[in-house]
């Protein structure tokens, strides 16, 4: 039988905000239920490994790449103090 975890514990494995956790069982990335009668979600084990699979990053991808931590205007800034420099 599946393991089934609460939202807490889903957000602690995911290490993300119990919030951010809903908004992607909202979403429909993962999947669970709310039974009546009793207080929060149920996540199935299945479903976070599921998400994990789907959303991991190999080997040098992630979200933050060097360039994305500089505006346009800055790296065009940068671009011509070196054209610059070269001249």
């Amino acid at each position: 039988m599946t393991e089934i975890l609460t939202l807490a514990e889903a957000a602690e494995m995911l290490r993300l905000s119990p919030a951010a956790v809903r908004r992607r069982i909202r979403d429909g990335q993962i999947a669970a239920w709310n039974e009546k009668g009793r207080a929060g979600w149920r996540i199935p084990a299945d479903a976070l490994e599921a998400y994990q699979a789907r959303h991991a990053a190999g080997p040098g991808e992630g979200r933050i790449t060097p360039r994305s931590n500089r505006s346009q205007a800055a790296r065009k800034a940068a671009a011509t103090r070196a054209a610059q420099r070269a001249a």
